[in-house]
C-alpha cells in the first residue's frame, strides 16, 4: 500500500503540470459536488502542547464548468475545531482554472473521468470522479496520502486561517457525488 501511495504522490507533479483535456461539452453549465469525511490524527500550531489529536473533518469539493469550459472550484472543510471545545467551524478556498487561494489544485478531464489533485507539503489529495454515460450522475473516490519518506502532511488550515496543521494519518470515508444543472456557487 505504501508503494502505491508513494507512486501516486510522485506522479502528481506530472499530472499537475501537464496539459489537461477540455471538459466534456455535456458538463458545460453544470456543477459537480463531491462530499466525504476524514478521520485524522493531526497536530496544530494553534495548540500549545503540540500533542496529536483525533479529529473528524467533513470535506466538500465543488466544481462548476462554465459555458466556455472554464473550471471554478471550491474546497471546503468543516468540523469541530481543535482547542475550541468542540466549536463547529468551516473554511474554504476557491480557485479558477487552478489559480486562487492556497496551492494550485489541478482539475483535468479524460473521457468520462475528472481528476482533481490538491498538492500539500509532504503529500496530496486526489479526487477521482467517474461519470455515467450521460454525464448526469457520478461516483467518486477520495484518496489522501503521504509522499514516499514523509512522516506527515503539512497544510494551512482552512478552518483556522494562519494555523499550520500536520496530518500524521488519515482515513478517508466513502465519497458521494452528484451532478447538477447550473452554478453551485450562485454566480
Amino acid at each position: 500500500m505504501r508503494a502505491i501511495f508513494s507512486s501516486f504522490v510522485a506522479g502528481l507533479g506530472m499530472l499537475a503540470c501537464g496539459n489537461a483535456a477540455a471538459a466534456p461539452a455535456q458538463l458545460y453549465e453544470k456543477s459537480v459536488v463531491i462530499s466525504w469525511s476524514e478521520a485524522r490524527e493531526q497536530t496544530s500550531s494553534a495548540l500549545p502542547d503540540g500533542a496529536a489529536r483525533s479529529v473528524t473533518r467533513n470535506g466538500e469539493f465543488s466544481v462548476y464548468i462554465s459555458s466556455a469550459g472554464r473550471t471554478f472550484n471550491r474546497l471546503t472543510f468543516s468540523g469541530a475545531s481543535m482547542g475550541r471545545r468542540g466549536q463547529m467551524r468551516s473554511g474554504s478556498s476557491e480557485q479558477v482554472n487552478g489559480e486562487g487561494a492556497g496551492r494550485a489544485r489541478s482539475v483535468s478531464f479524460s473521457g468520462r473521468t475528472m481528476t482533481a489533485v490538491s498538492p500539500m507539503q509532504g503529500g496530496a489529495r486526489r479526487i477521482l470522479v467517474t461519470f455515467d454515460n450521460g454525464f448526469s450522475g457520478c461516483s467518486a473516490e477520495v484518496l489522501t496520502g503521504k509522499a514516499g519518506g514523509a512522516s506527515k502532511i503539512g497544510s494551512g488550515s482552512l478552518m483556522n486561517p494562519g494555523t499550520r496543521v500536520e496530518i500524521l494519518s488519515v482515513k478517508t470515508g466513502a465519497a458521494t457525488c452528484k451532478v447538477q444543472n447550473g452554478n453551485v456557487f450562485g454566480n
